[in-house]
C-alpha cells in the first residue's frame, strides 16, 4: 500500500524515529540544565511536528511527481492514438474515394460484358437462379448496387460445408462473400462478380474473407474444434502485386492460422499468374499453409500441383465419372499426396456414384446450400461467444 506515492511503512519508519530523536533532544536539554521539564517537552513536540510536517511534504512533492509522469505518459499516449487515427482516416477516405470513383464510372458508363456472369470460385450454378429473382423489379443499375453495399461495407460471410465420404461428415468450410443491397436484400456472385472482376472491388472482397477469416479463427480457435476455412484468392488480387505482396507477408508472420486455413485458388489461368507469384506461394508453404486448386481437370492431378504446395484438389463430380481414368488418377492423387474433392454434386444418385467411385470428400447442394456464418454459430452453440 502506498500513501502519496510514499509506502506506509517508509511513513512508520520515518515518523517513530523522528519522535525518538525529538524526546532525545528534549531529554538532553533536561538533562544538562538547558531547558526545565515545560520547555524540553515543548521542544521535543515541535520538534515531533517539524517531522510530520516534512514528512507530508516530502509525500506531496513525490505524488506532484507521479503526478507529472502519469500526465506526460498519457498526453504521450494520447498524442500516438491521435497518429494512428488520423493514418487510418487517411486509409479510409482513400479507399472511399476509389469506391466512389468507380461508383460514378459504373454509374457514368455501365460495363457491358457479352460473357455472362462470372461463376464465384466454389459457387455452384444453381445461384444463377437466385441471382435472377426479381429481375423485373426496377432497382438501380448493379454496379452502383454493388460499389453502395462495398462503400457501406454491406458485406456478409457465408460458409459452404465439405464433407467427408461415406459417412458425410462436414470436415471444412469454403469462405464466400455475399453483398446486400440498400433494401437488405442479398446480391449474388453471378450478379456482381463480372462487374467487380474489372475493378479493385474484387480485391476488397477478398481482404474482406481474409480478415473476417482470421478474425473467427483468433476469437473461436481456442474453445472449439473448428473446422479449416478455405479462402479463395481471386487472379485479379494474385495481379495486384501491392495485394500479393502484403497478403503474403501477413501470412507468413502469423503461421499458427496455417492450422486451420488453406488458400485456394482457381486452376484457370493460373500457369500464366506462376512466374509472378511462385515465390509468394512457396513463402506460404513453407510457413505451413496449404493449397487448394479449384475448377481443376483430371489432367491436373499430379506432380505439379504436389510441387506447389496443393493438399487438396477440387474437380467437379461428373469429371471423375464420365472419364474412365479416374480410377488411376486418384491412385495417382494420393501418391502424391493429395486429396481429390469432387464438386457439384447436386443430388443423392451422383452422390453414390462419387462413393462407389473411392472419392473421400465431396462438396455441393446436397448438403445444403451456402449459409451465413452466424447460423454456423448458432448450431454450433456458440452464438453466445461472439
Amino acid at each position: 500500500m502506498r500513501i502519496l506515492g510514499v509506502s506506509t511503512l517508509a511513513v512508520k519508519l520515518f515518523l517513530a524515529a523522528w519522535l525518538l530523536l525529538s524526546a532525545a533532544v528534549g531529554a538532553l536539554a533536561w538533562v544538562l540544565g538547558v531547558l526545565d521539564i515545560p520547555l524540553a517537552a515543548m521542544v521535543a513536540g515541535v520538534l515531533a511536528l517539524l517531522g510530520a510536517v516534512i514528512t507530508l511534504a516530502a509525500s506531496q512533492s513525490s505524488a506532484l511527481r507521479r503526478s507529472d509522469e502519469a500526465d506526460a505518459s498519457l498526453k504521450a499516449q494520447i498524442s500516438q492514438t491521435q497518429s494512428q487515427l488520423r493514418a487510418l482516416g487517411g486509409v479510409i477516405e482513400d479507399l472511399a474515394g476509389e469506391v466512389k470513383a468507380l461508383q460514378s464510372a459504373f454509374i457514368a458508363a455501365p460495363i457491358q460484358s457479352d460473357a455472362g456472369p462470372i461463376a464465384l470460385e466454389g459457387e455452384h450454378p444453381l445461384a444463377l437462379a437466385d441471382a435472377s429473382q426479381g429481375e423485373g423489379v426496377q432497382r438501380p443499375p448493379r454496379a452502383q448496387q454493388i460499389a453502395s453495399a462495398i462503400l457501406s461495407n454491406r458485406i456478409d460471410l457465408h460458409v459452404q460445408s465439405l464433407h467427408h465420404l461415406p459417412s458425410r461428415r462436414p470436415l471444412f468450410f469454403e469462405c464466400l462473400s455475399r453483398l446486400r443491397n440498400e433494401e437488405g436484400e442479398v446480391l449474388y456472385p453471378a450478379g456482381f462478380l463480372d462487374i467487380a472482376a474489372r475493378s479493385r472491388l474484387i480485391t476488397t472482397l477478398d481482404n474482406f474473407l481474409l480478415l473476417r477469416c482470421v478474425q473467427i479463427i483468433r476469437q473461436f480457435g481456442k474453445r472449439a474444434a473448428l473446422e479449416t476455412f478455405f479462402v479463395n484468392v481471386s487472379h485479379t488480387s494474385l495481379h495486384d502485386p501491392e495485394f500479393f505482396e502484403q497478403f503474403v507477408d501477413f501470412l507468413a508472420s502469423n503461421a499458427a492460422l496455417a492450422d486451420h486455413m488453406v488458400v485456394e485458388i482457381a486452376v484457370p489461368g493460373l500457369a500464366e499468374l506462376l512466374p509472378d507469384i511462385r515465390a509468394g506461394l512457396r513463402r506460404l508453404k513453407n510457413a505451413g499453409y496449404a493449397f487448394s486448386l479449384d475448377h481443376a481437370r483430371l489432367e491436373d492431378i499430379g506432380a505439379d500441383a504436389a510441387a506447389l504446395g496443393a493438399r487438396y484438389i477440387k474437380v467437379p463430380a461428373q469429371a471423375f465419372l464420365s472419364d474412365a481414368a479416374a480410377q488411376p488418377v486418384l491412385a495417382s492423387a494420393k501418391t502424391h499426396g493429395l486429396t481429390c474433392i469432387a464438386t457439384h454434386i447436386e443430388d443423392e444418385k451422383t452422390l453414390i456414384d462419387v462413393i462407389e467411385l473411392g472419392i473421400e470428400h465431396a462438396q455441393g447442394y446436397v448438403f445444403g446450400r451456402p449459409r451465413p456464418w452466424d447460423d454456423v454459430l448458432v448450431s454450433k452453440g456458440l452464438a453466445q461467444v461472439a
